[in-house]
Formats: structure tokens, C-alpha cells, sequence
């Protein structure tokens, strides 16, 4: 699967790659981080795909692939690896309390 195709998928299908995780952990530390930025857990999938998409580093790209070529099933691994990717840039910054997510200037006006 392309990532490009995944992205597309995923603006129509979030809850569905979401309910394939069949990680509890994650869809718990996923809800809790989507809270603080009023968004349902889908809505933060989607846009921690476009961040992804737009912010990774060279190095971030290569750990996704590097999970997409181990993975069986590569749809749930790119969605467990941005997932990881996107709570841990959330989770550094205690600051944001509020907004939509999307990692930019947007949360505050910061």
C-alpha cells in the first residue's frame, strides 16, 4: 500500500483502522491525547497522518518503513507507527491543552 493511498483511506476509514489495532493501550493514550484537543480519536489519526506526512524526518520515515516491511498486516502498522509517532510529539509539549491537533501554530496562537 501506497502511503499516499493510506492517507486517502484513512480520511474516510479512521474509526475502522482504529477498531484493527486491537491495541488497548494505544486507543486508550490515543483518546486521552485527542481529548485535549477536543477531537475524537479519528479525527487525531487523521491528522497525525498529515503531520506525519509533512513533518517527519528522513530518520521518522525510515522507522515507518522499516514497521511496514515487518508488518503482515502494513495498513496497522503505519497506523501503530504514526500513532506512536504523533503521541509522542504531544505528549513532549505539556503546553498544549487545547486546539485541533495539528501540531502548528494553531494551538493558542503559539
Amino acid at each position: 500500500m501506497h502511503f499516499g493511498t493510506l492517507i486517502t483511506s484513512l480520511e474516510g476509514a479512521a474509526d475502522g483502522a482504529l477498531d484493527r489495532l486491537a491495541d488497548a493501550a494505544l486507543l486508550a493514550e490515543t483518546a486521552v491525547v485527542a481529548a485535549r484537543f477536543n477531537e475524537s480519536p479519528p479525527d487525531y489519526l487523521r491528522g497525525a497522518a498529515h503531520r506525519f506526512a509533512a513533518q517527519a524526518s528522513s530518520e521518522e520515515w525510515m522507522v515507518l518503513m522499516t514497521a511496514l516491511e515487518r508488518g503482515e498486516d502494513t495498513a496497522r502498522a503505519a497506523v501503530t507507527a504514526i500513532l506512536h509517532w504523533s503521541l509522542a510529539r504531544d505528549q513532549a509539549d505539556p503546553s498544549l491543552t487545547s486546539g485541533c491537533g495539528c501540531g502548528g501554530g494553531c494551538h493558542g496562537g503559539g
